[in-house]
């Protein structure tokens, strides 16, 4: 057990069924007739960090290909993989790559892969614009998950090619669910003040949240304390913010 401290629980704990996949109500609904006809479009997942936009996009891959979701997914950073070059080279080769149609026949697979690109609004327009083409000309054998925070970023012959979905903050409601449930299953005791403030700093985030929670136990083990929780936050405590405010003026 004490191994398990070394690894993420937000890897641990992602979803692998739509189902499963935290709040998002409107985005899974949408997203259920692509499983059933194992057929999807173009995609565009817009909304605030930690809100589920790629553990959505492999949850739909793992539903539609099963045990074969590692050999048709490819999943690229485009902060990291920006420039126009990276682009041209990295994605196409991946895009144009042909899918395995013994496995495809055999197993009753579509005859296509999945490229998800995270944080796609850092593209420069260039990058886009390459991106746009490559989406055009491969499409019968790649499908792309755009995946962004602001998608006013993404240029507009991209955004007209996808099918878009929102994905909205986590409530706070959800956010000390999925708090409860891993606590309860690391066999970590957390009082309910402590649940509360994670789920207040973390604003919506529930990889955030998730990740706060591991750094306290990991430091902390069963000892958490809500004065802890401020300590370790990095947000000043009102009282002191207004005094400093006060001093200034």
């Amino acid at each position: 057990h004490k191994l398990m401290k070394y690894v993420s629980w937000v890897e641990k704990n992602r979803p692998s069924k739509l189902n499963e996949i935290c709040y998002q109500e409107e985005v899974k609904e949408g997203l259920r007739n692509f499983i059933i006809n194992k057929n999807i479009p173009h995609l565009l997942f817009f909304g605030p960090s930690g809100s589920g936009k790629t553990s959505t996009i492999i949850a739909l891959a793992k539903e539609i290909f099963g045990i074969h979701y590692g050999d048709r997914i490819k999943e690229l950073n485009a902060s990291d993989e920006r420039g126009i070059d990276v682009v041209r080279e990295k994605i196409k080769n991946y895009a144009q790559e042909s899918i395995n149609s013994t496995q495809t026949k055999k197993q009753n697979l579509p005859p296509w892969k999945i490229i998800i690109l995270d944080e796609a609004d850092n593209m420069t327009s260039e990058s886009q614009y390459a991106l746009r083409r490559i989406m055009e000309e491969y499409s019968k054998i790649t499908r792309f998950c755009i995946i962004c925070n602001y998608h006013h970023k993404i240029i507009d012959p991209i955004v007209s090619r996808c099918s878009m979905f929102r994905f909205k903050p986590i409530p706070k409601n959800e956010i000390k669910k999925q708090l409860r449930y891993i606590s309860k299953k690391e066999k970590l005791k957390c009082s309910v003040q402590v649940v509360n403030k994670i789920s207040e700093y973390s604003r919506g985030d529930l990889r955030k949240a998730i990740n706060f929670l591991q750094r306290c136990y990991n430091c902390f083990g069963d000892d958490i304390s809500s004065l802890i929780i401020d300590e370790i936050s990095g947000v000043v405590e009102e009282g002191k913010l207004k005094k400093f405010l006060n001093d200034c003026i």
